[in-house]
């Protein structure tokens, strides 16, 4: 697939051109990282938790163009695309070398559209009253993911690092949709729910600053190749969408750029 290929080689420059930059850096500088000998951690340091929120933008080629661009538009469901959305990363990682540190973490990742409107609408025996409308799209994405960084240490408390990883994605899209006459006080409320795993890779470079011996900030940018399998509902049958006399399955891609700025604690 042409999009799989070119994100492939998206992620190989990134990790290439991060790596490179680390080693050229580290040359130049002639330092390298080392355990805290002062950590209060049992651990000298080896161990570092961290929590990061942050901002991923989403390809989301199905949904967007399958189901909002090609029917939701035109039937004046929604007028917005899913472009990308906010992001929480949670992780462990264990320094094994100085410079070498691998991971365990959990991404999330969400993003919504909301469409609001009025209609008019002929209730038999009552008249025609104005009807409001609100519905909105979800999509979010709980992603396991292992991995491992490459660490150089600019200077004694900023730390510039590459590295990639593989994921595990379960990824779920929502569409709501409420309606209520007021003029008459009656409503209705739908909830179609949809989901499906699938796998991806990722790669990225940032910047660590420490605090003190136990506290560091850091900033991360990268690539991730996220794509799930076609969704289902709870029952196993696939999500379709008709339009020009055809059925299309849609999936989810969570797949593109995205930065974290994280808070970590070594132990």
């Amino acid at each position: 697939m042409v999009w799989a290929r070119r994100s492939a080689s998206l992620l190989l420059a990134v990790l290439v051109l991060g790596l490179f930059t680390c080693t050229q850096v580290g040359a130049q500088e002639g330092q390298s990282y080392e355990f805290s000998e002062t950590s209060s951690g049992a651990l000298g340091g080896r161990l570092r938790l961290s929590l990061a929120p942050g901002w991923g933008l989403y390809r989301m080629d199905d949904v967007n163009k399958q189901y909002i661009d090609r029917f939701a538009k035109e039937a004046g469901i929604f007028e917005d695309n899913i472009d990308g959305g906010p992001n929480g990363y949670g992780e462990i990682a264990y320094f094994v070398t100085p410079s070498v540190s691998a991971s365990f973490g959990i991404n999330y990742l969400r993003g919504q559209i909301e469409q609001k409107s009025w209609e008019s609408i002929v209730v038999p025996g009552e008249g025609t009253f104005p009807m409001r409308w609100e519905r909105s799209l979800t999509t979010s994405a709980i992603v396991p993911q292992i991995g491992a960084k490459y660490h150089i240490a600019l200077k004694e408390d900023l730390d510039l690092f590459a590295g990639g990883g593989v994921a595990f994605c379960w990824g779920k899209i929502s569409i709501e949709s409420k309606s209520r006459i007021p003029a008459i006080g009656t409503s209705e409320e739908t909830n179609e729910k949809f989901s499906a795993y699938g796998t991806g890779v990722l790669g990225s470079v940032g910047l660590s600053h420490d605090l003190s011996d136990t506290y560091s900030i850091g900033t991360e940018i990268g690539y991730r190749h996220f794509v799930t399998a076609d969704l289902e509902s709870e029952g196993g049958s696939p999500w379709l969408v008709e339009y020009g006399g055809t059925s299309h399955k849609i999936n989810l891609d969570f797949s593109g750029l995205f930065m974290l700025v994280s808070l970590s604690i070594r132990l």
